[in-house]
């Protein structure tokens, strides 16, 4: 006896036209700022997107006075839903005490979702060498 699935299961992620893309935010000497988004990554139509890695990394340079917090927030949301943190990275202000983080496989995107970077520094001085990045690879949906 032959046993068949008659409903034909759709390749791999990785058999589907895939390309990787990055979206990345640098800066070596970043001043005290108020919520900003560094950076917007939305997956296109008739795609999906596996969110591979989120990484962050910060080094306070000079102090802030007074002091005040450096705050990271990775947020992910699918389409006509609000955002909704999947990575928040924070600091004191502790100088020259380099900090990362790296988080892996953070959820898949369909068409129109988005992922995105924002970050804060709520001191009124100093300096912050900062990098947030993503890695994502994009498949037919």
């Amino acid at each position: 006896m032959r046993i068949v699935n008659v409903a034909a299961p759709k390749g791999q992620p990785f058999d589907r036209n895939p390309t990787t893309t990055c979206a990345v935010d640098n800066n070596a000497a970043r001043t005290p700022n108020v919520l900003t988004q560094r950076w917007l990554y939305t997956c296109p139509a008739n795609r999906r997107a596996n969110i591979d890695m989120v990484s962050c990394a910060m080094n306070r340079q000079t102090a802030g006075a007074p002091v005040g917090n450096w705050q990271s927030y990775v947020s992910i949301s699918a389409p006509a839903t609000s955002a909704y943190p999947i990575y928040h990275f924070s600091s004191d202000n502790t100088l020259n005490v380099p900090k990362q983080a790296v988080a892996t496989q953070c959820g898949v995107l369909v068409a129109t979702g988005f992922v995105e970077s924002d970050q804060v520094d709520t001191s009124t001085g100093g300096t912050v060498a900062y990098t947030s990045a993503v890695k994502i690879t994009e498949f037919d949906a």
